[in-house]
């Protein structure tokens, strides 16, 4: 499968190099960088940072090291972030959860919009619903309807508190009128798993994390997310075409840095470097190097979104034993 990312590894790599120590731009980068991914192994988000690693190392001519820091739906490995030297040398993953913790938790060990710098916008991610085939619907309209029917005896799998998983079908769940209880996992993989094995019957997650179940028939399709109908799932529809309008929600994948001390408390200026047009980066995801700006503009949009939710009263939870809930 071919990856055109030549525009999404200069925008990383000016970026980088724009927050390298002065005196050690010239040199950057002398040792390996870290890219801290705060999500469990086989999600969304990780899977597509594993896809840019090695051509990220290709043109760093250093080792782009993934290191998977997974806890407290993000915070845990967004902190190690906030946390380290401003040089250039940690790239922290950040997704939807990073931007929708602040109106969710009471506390953060950091401050979101004071301690980092928005690198890039990298991924726009469309989400697939999908039931397990033993569930007695073909289509979103008679999800809905069983939906109704059982009211609250349906679950759904989510990657975890305050995912995009979560936050989708929460919408779906509002806009339908529908009662479905939502267990959250440590992750997308243990999610998918969970479906696949029946203990689950319901799952939104990120396309590419479910098209290979779905080609096999582990996983039925229903609809996208997206406002339009994704390539990869041929001949499916979006969730607003098959009967709930105004119905959209994507998964969204940026980088950021820690700041530098001397400019917390007040944001910088994007980098002119970290312009690109959208690019495609495999089935079911579409990548953006957009100027760094846009990340923070995308979390403001959906924390306004989880308030809103939370305010009318969506989101019941069933604790899974999978997990604590981390999103991936």
């Amino acid at each position: 499968m071919n990856f055109p990312l030549r525009r999404s590894l200069w925008a990383l790599l000016s970026v980088l190099c724009f927050h390298a120590a002065p005196a050690a731009a010239q040199d950057f980068p002398a040792k390996p960088v870290r890219v801290i991914v705060p999500f469990a192994p086989g999600g969304a988000t990780d899977v597509v940072f594993r896809l840019l690693a090695p051509k990220l190392s290709e043109n760093l001519g250093q080792q782009a090291l993934i290191e998977n820091r997974a806890g407290g739906g993000s915070t845990i490995g967004m902190d190690v972030v906030a946390k380290a030297a401003p040089d250039g040398y940690t790239l922290g993953v950040a997704n939807l959860s990073f931007g929708v913790n602040p109106s969710l938790l009471a506390k953060l060990p950091y401050d979101t919009e004071r301690d980092f710098a928005p690198v890039s916008l990298v991924t726009i991610v469309p989400l697939g619903i999908s039931v397990h085939p033993s569930v007695p619907a073909r289509s979103v309209k008679e999800l809905i309807a069983l939906a109704k029917a059982n009211p609250g005896s349906l679950h759904y799998a989510s990657s975890g508190n305050g995912s995009a998983t979560h936050m989708a079908t929460e919408m779906f769940k509002y806009l339908t009128g529908t009662d479905i209880v939502h267990v959250p996992y440590n992750g997308g993989g243990p999610a998918v798993v969970a479906v696949i094995g029946g203990q689950v019957p319901i799952y939104t997650g990120s396309v590419p994390s479910q098209l290979q179940h779905i080609k096999s028939g582990k996983l039925v399709a229903l609809a996208v997310t997206s406002s339009k109908p994704d390539p990869a799932l041929p001949g499916i529809p979006t969730v607003a075409e098959a009967g709930v309008p105004g119905y959209e929600a994507v998964e969204w994948q940026g980088g950021r840095m820690a700041r530098h001390r001397s400019a917390r408390g007040h944001a910088r200026p994007g980098h002119p470097a970290a312009q690109s047009r959208d690019r495609r980066i495999g089935e079911g995801s579409r990548f953006h190097g957009a100027a760094r700006r846009g990340g923070r503009a995308r979390g403001g949009e959906h924390a306004r979104g989880v308030r809103r939710l939370h305010q009318e009263g969506a989101g019941d939870v069933v604790e899974s034993d999978q997990g604590d809930g981390h999103p991936d």
